[in-house]
């Protein structure tokens, strides 16, 4: 019953978004920038990138089965000292799990939460590893913290080598060519609608961001949930269908608006029709 509720808000809000075609677009770089207008980010964040890495392999290619693939056709799949790592950073516990208040029983998007959220959705906020370590300080404990960056740093340089290296200039292409479709498609204009449309809480100086994790390929494109104001995304090298990536960040975005509709709204909004 409850992800039948999910379910058909959010097929109601993709309605809307076909509705609401005559909303102004913003700029390329940041798509809808104009003043109170809803504002949509797209990004390739190297300490995303890094990070996504190693949860790819931690998982075997759960949320990334294309990059997992690349990785197993290349040298590191036998490479004993990339497999310590992995193992190591499946053993650092960055989850520590609190539940905000205010929120409808069943809405785990915005009530099952943890610190292991906190590190992705500041990944986006930061231009390295380093300043992602400085950023996060206290969000775990400090001992768990330092293993963590240890083994992200450790990690690195094979990244380099196995995707940024010779994959960056590529993807930073295909990011250009999806920004100019994006903003063509005016998907800035459409989300403040959505928004209003469920009666969320989103505020318009609160962007959504888009990070992009770098992915050799043309297809299988699995995502993992949004957190925060952050969608995550992998951004394949050899496929220029951008139509899937708006489509995709307009269905992630109703995610997470629904799941910032607070109680007392819903309630509001439910019992405004009622008879006395």
């Amino acid at each position: 019953m409850k992800r039948g509720v999910l379910v058909g808000k959010v097929a109601a809000a993709l309605v809307v978004l076909a509705v609401f075609a005559g909303v102004a677009a913003g700029a390329s770089e940041t798509v809808g920038g104009e003043a109170g207008a809803f504002t949509v980010k797209l990004q390739i964040d190297k300490p995303y990138c890094v990070l996504n890495f190693l949860e790819v392999l931690r998982t075997r290619g759960y949320w990334g089965p294309t990059l997992h693939g690349h990785y197993q056709k290349s040298k590191y799949s036998k490479d004993e000292k990339l497999a310590q790592l992995v193992q190591q950073y499946a053993s650092v516990k960055t989850t520590y799990r609190y539940e905000l208040e205010g929120y409808p029983k069943y809405r785990f998007a915005a009530t099952n939460r943890s610190t292991s959220d906190v590190l992705f959705t500041l990944c986006t906020r930061a231009a390295s590893l380093d300043e992602l370590k400085q950023m996060t300080a206290g969000v775990i404990p400090l001992v768990d913290h330092q293993r963590l960056f240890e083994i992200l740093a450790a990690v690195e340089p094979i990244y380099d080598e196995l995707v940024w290296q010779p994959y960056y200039e590529q993807a930073r292409e295909r990011l250009k060519a999806l920004r100019e479709y994006a903003e063509k498609a005016n998907l800035a204009g459409r989300i403040g609608p959505v928004a209003r449309f469920l009666n969320s809480g989103w505020p318009a100086d609160i962007p959504l961001v888009v990070s992009f994790a770098i992915v050799p390929g043309e297809k299988i494109r699995i995502v993992p949930p949004p957190i925060g104001n952050v969608i995550r995304a992998g951004l394949l090298t050899d496929s220029d269908d951008y139509s899937w990536y708006v489509a995709l960040i307009a269905h992630e975005f109703t995610h997470r608006a629904f799941a910032e509709q607070p109680l007392e709204r819903c309630t509001s909004r439910s019992t405004a029709g009622s008879p006395d």
